[in-house]
């Protein structure tokens, strides 16, 4: 894993060598080396602190491994994998191993086990929560045949009888034999059987057919390895090819003691080459997908579509227009200014009434490969996002208000990380305000404590879309359009983050973001939170199995600040028809909501901070919405000119 990028994903994989680490990179991709060295477990802690994994994957025992569990809080769920066959329990090391994770699990110290070995898992699926996994491989390009050449890829380093029992059967044959490593006995046994050897010159090479028939340590990877690299590999008691009979009669034998059965299984293979491998073909990606599953299976993943097409883009650049004609130029010049290659920019027009799009085409027939533009009747914000999404080519999503800037290098920062896939780049940004200008946080001190993941999610401006750009596939998967409405991006964004898995946080402030008082944003917002606030409860119902935090945690962060600048506190600026309005509206619609926010000991806790007079007077005011009294309450408290406001400062910081 890249150590400069952070995570919040369902799994960490843990192993203790690079060279375990080759063999499940394929098939799992969070995947890091914890070596057994004390500053290495320190590194390794640290790192899964400062990011949000749910789950820690430990691959085999180790002593190291559990002194990073016991460095860990209770809150994760801890799995093992065990890699060796029922077959090695008769070597007492291997045994023994496999005991210390027995009595982990036992001890309720971690949740699962996965079996890499059917049998294993048979035996034990009924007695513990277990999982069968399914190792896959990278299919590779074909090496070069070598003619006549029979191969014996068993570890000649952990060698039984079978090893030799295969030498034995090659006596009766007229093949080459390559062998990989040939140590002294080895070479002493080719000598007296008079078997011909050609030394193998590098791991690359490879032979008509491979013998991998060791009954106590199969390697499912060594022998897709062969097959993909169009060489037949005859095998022990492998489950491999359970699920196609004809592959299992003329590939596995019944014993490794006999050597005429062997001699005939090569004979037999290399007679029926191109049947099997057509077989083998149908039965490989089968293979696949079935490991796919079992993967996804035992970390919890849903398994999602993949697009058939390649996106034409790299970055889609959404800019939604509405009366910007003052600012719109200065915009489009910073954009065009940081453009990257493979990046289109797409115009939105949400029925402007003053010269914005006059300005737009300006710049269209100045560039018309690299603009897109689009024109509707003015439906809000919401809707021209959407509409700029559904036209968007891109893999990555970003969006630009049509009267704020950005830095030229906002899009040249982010390239080396968008090549490595990242889900989502994220940046702070440079606040303007008349003659003040500060630059805005994406991850708040508040947070420091948190992982950087759950810091960016709580941050009062982690809802923006323009200090992000975003893989257009997390909107796609979730089905994920823009809300109606001002706060579009606060019930769109904070459900489309619980879905980000990798991202790269770079501490810029590349993004240009202009105040404009009495613009749509700056206007009483009044409704339009309480519906965003309605839309985004609904929706983490919706995608439950997307949220990856803590639900009370994640919702007071980000409905209890808002609630009471963006809605309580502006009824006591209405009248009392408005204000009596508004009532019912909120109550209709987030009653609930407020009361769950204000029965939560984080709630409680903070308002037991609060100076005695406004802790008293909240209280007071949260019985009335609870027993349908507000009207009458504030009211009243109004005419008395008595009444106190929570401001979203004060619940933050306070």
């Amino acid at each position: 894993m890249n150590n400069k990028i952070n995570y919040n994903d369902k799994y960490l994989l843990i192993v203790n060598n690079k060279k375990t680490l080759d063999k499940y990179k394929y098939s799992f991709k969070n995947i890091i080396v914890l070596k057994s060295e004390k500053k290495d477990l320190t590194k390794v802690s640290k790192f899964i602190k400062c990011n949000n994994f749910k789950q820690i994957i430990f691959v085999d025992y180790d002593n190291i491994f559990l002194g990073l569990i016991n460095s860990l809080d209770k809150d994760y769920i801890i799995k093992f994998i065990y890699t060796k066959e029922l077959g090695t329990f008769s070597d007492i090391k291997n045994y023994d191993l496999f005991t210390k994770i027995y009595d982990l699990y036992e001890d309720k110290v971690i949740n699962e086990i996965g079996f890499l070995d059917k049998a294993l898992y048979d035996s034990f699926k009924d007695k513990i929560k277990s999982s069968y996994i399914m190792l896959d491989r990278k299919e590779e390009n074909k090496l070069v045949l070598h003619d006549d050449t029979i191969s014996i890829i068993s570890n000649e380093d952990n060698v039984y009888h079978s090893y030799y029992n295969s030498l034995s059967a090659l006596s009766f044959l007229d093949y080459n034999l390559k062998i990989k490593r040939v140590n002294k006995t080895t070479k002493n046994f080719l000598k007296v059987f008079k078997i011909k050897n050609i030394k193998a010159k590098n791991k690359s090479e490879k032979s008509l057919l491979n013998l991998y028939i060791n009954f106590s340590d199969n390697d499912n990877l060594e022998i897709l390895k062969s097959f993909d690299n169009d060489t037949i590999c005859l095998v022990g008691n492998t489950t491999l090819f359970d699920t196609n009979s004809y592959l299992k009669n003329k590939l596995v034998l019944k014993s490794d003691d006999d050597i005429n059965e062997i001699k005939l299984k090569i004979e037999d293979a290399l007679k029926c080459k191109d049947k099997i491998m057509n077989e083998y073909n149908k039965f490989r990606k089968e293979y696949s997908n079935n490991s796919r599953k079992s993967v996804l299976n035992f970390v919890g993943e849903i398994e999602q579509k993949k697009k058939e097409n390649e996106e034409d883009y790299l970055i889609s650049i959404i800019v939604p227009v509405y009366n910007s004609g003052e600012f719109l130029e200065k915009t489009i010049k910073s954009i065009i200014r940081a453009i990257i290659r493979k990046t289109e920019i797409i115009f939105v027009n949400d029925g402007s009434t003053d010269n914005s799009e006059e300005i737009i085409m300006k710049y269209k027939n100045r560039y018309p490969k690299l603009i897109k533009y689009f024109k509707e009747k003015n439906k809000g914000p919401g809707d021209a996002r959407n509409l700029g999404l559904k036209n968007a080519k891109g893999k990555y999503i970003s969006s630009i208000d049509s009267d704020d800037q950005i830095d030229k290098n906002f899009y040249k920062a982010a390239l080396k990380y968008l090549e490595k896939d990242v889900d989502m780049v994220i940046y702070d940004w440079k606040t303007y305000d008349k003659d003040l200008i500060c630059d805005t946080k994406a991850i708040d001190q508040l947070f420091k404590n948190k992982s950087v993941y759950e810091g960016i999610l709580y941050t009062t401006i982690m809802p923006s879309q323009c200090n992000k750009i975003i893989k257009k596939s997390i909107y796609d998967n979730m089905k994920l359009t823009y809300g109606p409405g001002k706060y579009e991006d606060f019930d769109t964004n904070a459900i489309a983050l619980l879905n980000v898995k990798s991202f790269k946080y770079i501490e810029k402030p590349y993004y240009k973001y202009y105040i404009r008082h009495g613009s749509v944003m700056r206007s009483e917002p009044k409704y339009d939170m309480i519906n965003a606030i309605k839309l985004l409860e609904e929706r983490l119902i919706k995608y439950k199995e997307y949220i990856t935090v803590n639900e009370t945690e994640y919702r007071y962060y980000l409905y209890s600040w808002r609630i009471e600048d963006y809605i309580i506190s502006t009824l006591y600026d209405l009248d009392e028809k408005a204000r009596n309005q508004m009532i019912d509206y909120m109550m209709k619609n987030i009653k609930d909501i407020m009361l769950q926010l204000f029965d939560c000991d984080l709630y409680k806790e903070m308002l037991n901070k609060q100076p005695e007079e406004k802790r008293n007077y909240i209280i007071e005011r949260n019985k009335s919405i609870k027993n349908d009294k507000l009207k009458n309450f504030m009211s009243k408290k109004i005419k008395e000119k008595s009444f106190e406001k929570l401001t979203g400062v004060e619940i933050l910081y306070i």
